[in-house]
């Protein structure tokens, strides 16, 4: 889980796929779902393209509604022959501070 996050703040989370492969290849898909709370379009957090550093996935979020916890899940390939596909979830609590 990472840390909570004020509806007006924009962050960088980063998701460390370093116990799962040796480097990334590729991102598959970032997709954002809703756990509890309201927010009609949750995928809209994303607020930029998500970029691969080394064994890390970045994505940059903000616009968080107050009261929800998103889900967050990165699919990413790595470079192994043959390569495989590797999933991370993680979830991100909105809150006014």
């Amino acid at each position: 889980m990472f840390s909570p996050i004020s509806p007006n703040e924009t962050v960088t989370l980063t998701f460390n796929f370093s116990n799962l492969c040796t480097a990334i290849a590729a991102i598959d898909s970032v997709n954002v779902t809703l756990l509890s709370g309201t927010d009609p379009n949750p995928a809209h957090i994303k607020n930029a393209a998500p970029v691969i550093s080394g064994t890390n996935v970045l994505q940059s979020v903000s616009g968080c509604i107050s009261g929800c916890t998103y889900k967050i899940n990165v699919l990413v390939t790595d470079t192994g022959t043959p390569p495989q596909i590797w999933e991370l979830a993680e979830t991100l609590p909105a809150q006014a501070v």
